[in-house]
């Protein structure tokens, strides 16, 4: 089978770059409506600063847009951690979308001794029978 990425695969932002000091939980994400097979969200990660920093990145779900009720955490899609030698670095995210709700968004926690973190995450969906980050 052929995959052809520009007419099966939808994409969407979860988080435009942006240098973050603090966790980001954004209060929009991507809609999902009618999607099937696999999601991958790819984190890009670039300049990593500060003392002993440890970041995760977690996709959540929620049945509504504003992820203001009905919000969880999507099981097992969650990055690999993330410390200041980390930067300059491509990581995966994938998950089913098979039972989700109707919107995701990618959370990021971030710890440290001044911590700074450049980041996006960008998801792929739909059109994937299978994916694996390995």
């Amino acid at each position: 089978m052929n995959l052809d990425i520009k007419s099966q695969v939808k994409q969407g932002i979860l988080l435009a770059p942006q240098t973050i000091t603090a966790t980001n939980t954004p209060t929009a994400g991507v809609e999902l409506t009618g999607s099937t097979g696999r999601g991958l969200a790819i984190v890009v990660l670039g300049a990593i600063t500060g003392t002993t920093v440890v970041a995760t990145v977690q996709i959540n779900e929620s049945g509504v847009s504003n992820f203001a009720s009905d919000t969880a955490d999507v099981a097992g899609a969650v990055s690999a951690s993330i410390s200041e030698t980390s930067d300059n670095t491509i990581l995966m995210i994938p998950f089913s979308l098979s039972g989700r709700k109707k919107y995701v968004r990618a959370v990021t926690t971030i710890s440290g001794t001044s911590p700074s973190l450049l980041i996006s995450v960008v998801l792929l969906y739909g059109g994937f029978a299978s994916l694996s980050a390995n």
